[in-house]
C-alpha cells in the first residue's frame, strides 16, 4: 500500500486541531499498513472491532481446525493463551495455566550485565546497550559475539552517523530473524531506518547488497 493524499491531509488537519504551531512542514518520511479486520456486512471498518476472534471450523466439517481472525501483535500472549486452552480442551487435557507467572521481558539490569562485560572492548557506550537490550533482548549478546568477530566491530563504511552495532544487526537479524530484503532490516528488524536518514543512502548506494549476498538469510 501506499500512502494517499488524502490520508496525508486528513492527519496533518487533526493534528492540528491539537497542536496549531506543530512544524508539519517538516515532516520527511510517511507509512502506511494494513491492518486484519473481522469482516462483518454493514459495518465500515471503523466500527468493525479491533478485538481476534478465535474460530473453530468443526460445522464445516474440518474437525481439528482453528483459525485466528483479527486481532494485533500486541496482544499475542493472551491470543495464544486462549489457543492453548482450546486446544486443551478439544484434546481432553488439563494443564495449570502460566502465562500470568511468566515475565513479559526478562529483567534488563540481568541482561545488561553480562552485555556490558561482553562488548567492553567494542567501547560501545550505555545507550547503544540499552538500545539493543531492548530491541534484541538475549539476541543482544549474539549481536556483540558477531561484532566481536569482525574488524573493529564498527558499522558499514562511509555511514559513521549510524550505530557503531550496525553491521553486526545486519548479519543477526538475517540469521536469526528472517528478515528477507534491505527494507526489512532497515524498517522491520534493526528500526534504524526510521530513525537514521543516512541509513536509506544504503538503499541507494547498494551498499546493502554485499552483506544480503555473503549472509543469505535463514527462513524457518
Amino acid at each position: 500500500p501506499i500512502v494517499e493524499d488524502a490520508d496525508v491531509d486528513y492527519l496533518v488537519r487533526e493534528t492540528r486541531r491539537y497542536f496549531p504551531e506543530a512544524p508539519l512542514e517538516d515532516i520527511r518520511h510517511t507509512f502506511v499498513g494494513l491492518r486484519s479486520l473481522v469482516r462483518r456486512e454493514g459495518k465500515t471498518p471503523s466500527a468493525v472491532t479491533r478485538r481476534h476472534l478465535l474460530v473453530d471450523h468443526r460445522s464445516e466439517g474440518l474437525e481439528g481446525l482453528l483459525s485466528i481472525v483479527g486481532g494485533k501483535m500486541t496482544t499475542y500472549r493472551r491470543l495464544a493463551q486462549e489457543v492453548v486452552d482450546t486446544v486443551c480442551q478439544r484434546l481432553g487435557k488439563r494443564a495449570p495455566g502460566t502465562t500470568h507467572r511468566r515475565p513479559f521481558l526478562e529483567d534488563a539490569e540481568g541482561l545488561l550485565r553480562p552485555l556490558r562485560e561482553m562488548a567492553r572492548p567494542l567501547g560501545w557506550d550505555e545507550a547503544l546497550l540499552g538500545r539493543l537490550a531492548m530491541l534484541y533482548g538475549p539476541g543482544s549478546l549474539e549481536v556483540v559475539r558477531i561484532a566481536l568477530g569482525r574488524p573493529n566491530g564498527q558499522g558499514l563504511k562511509g555511514e559513521a552517523a549510524l550505530p557503531a552495532s550496525f553491521e553486526a544487526e545486519v548479519r543477526y537479524v538475517l540469521q536469526a530473524e528472517m528478515a528477507i530484503t534491505a527494507e526489512d532490516v532497515l524498517f522491520r528488524r534493526t528500526m534504524v531506518g526510521w530513525s537514521h536518514p543516512e541509513a536509506k543512502r544504503l538503499l541507494a548506494t547498494g551498499q546493502m547488497g554485499p552483506i544480503l549476498l555473503k549472509e543469505p538469510p535463514k527462513v524457518a
